[in-house]
C-alpha cells in the first residue's frame, strides 16, 4: 500500500485515517471493491485482503501501531466486516479486542441512510455503553469499513474518550469523497 493512498484527518486527540476514497459508491476503486465483496457478498479472500491492507497501512503510520487496544465501531448484526477486521488486526499485532465490550440497551437501525442528526439520535437511542477494561492513559485502535460523516465514528470515540484515554486512532477502509452525505437530509 503507498502512503499518498492514505487520507488522514485530525482532531486532538484523535487521528482518523481512511485506506482509499470513493465517490459514494460510484467509483469502484481497488478497496471500494473489497470492501463491497466482504460486506455484501462474504467474501472471505475479499475481507483477508482488506486486513493485509490496513496492516500494511498501520505499518506505515508507527503512531498507529502504538496502541493498547483494537475495537471495531460496535454492531448488533450477526455479520459486520469492522468486527472480522478489528479480531484479525487484533490477533495479528498481539493486542486485545475490547468491541464486545459494549453494550447495547436499546435498538440500533442501520445508519447507512441517515443524515448527521438522524446518526447522532440513532446512537443515542441505541444506548450504548463501554464496560470493558480500564482505557485511563491507553491508546485505541478504532477500526471501520466506511467513513461518511464521521457521526459513527466520533461518537464512538467520544464514549471511550470518556474513559480517560490518551489518545484514539481511528482506520476506515474506504472515505465518501463527496462530503453530500453530510448534508441534512429529511428527518423522519
Amino acid at each position: 500500500m503507498s502512503q499518498d493512498a492514505a487520507y488522514l484527518f485530525l482532531n486532538g486527540k484523535k487521528t482518523i485515517a481512511a485506506l482509499d476514497r470513493t465517490f459514494d459508491g460510484r467509483e469502484q476503486t481497488p478497496i471500494y471493491a473489497l470492501v463491497y465483496r466482504a460486506k455484501f457478498t462474504f467474501d472471505e479472500a475479499a475481507i483477508t485482503d482488506l486486513l493485509e491492507h490496513a496492516l500494511s497501512f498501520l505499518e506505515a503510520f508507527p503512531h498507529f501501531m502504538a496502541i493498547d487496544y483494537v475495537c471495531a465501531i460496535p454492531s448488533t448484526k450477526d455479520y459486520d466486516l469492522p468486527r472480522y477486521l478489528a479480531e484479525g488486526v487484533a490477533m495479528r499485532l498481539g493486542k486485545p479486542d475490547i468491541t464486545a465490550a459494549f453494550l447495547f440497551e436499546g435498538a440500533k437501525r442501520s445508519a447507512r441512510r441517515l443524515s448527521v442528526h438522524q446518526k447522532k439520535r440513532n446512537w443515542k437511542n441505541a444506548g450504548i455503553t463501554y464496560d470493558g477494561p480500564s482505557l485511563k492513559n491507553k491508546k485505541v485502535l478504532l477500526l471501520d469499513d466506511n467513513y461518511q460523516s464521521g457521526a459513527t465514528m466520533r461518537h464512538i470515540a467520544g464514549l471511550l474518550n470518556n474513559h480517560g484515554l490518551m489518545a484514539i486512532y481511528g482506520l476506515a477502509m474506504t472515505k465518501t469523497w463527496s462530503d453530500t452525505d453530510n448534508l441534512r437530509k429529511t428527518d423522519d
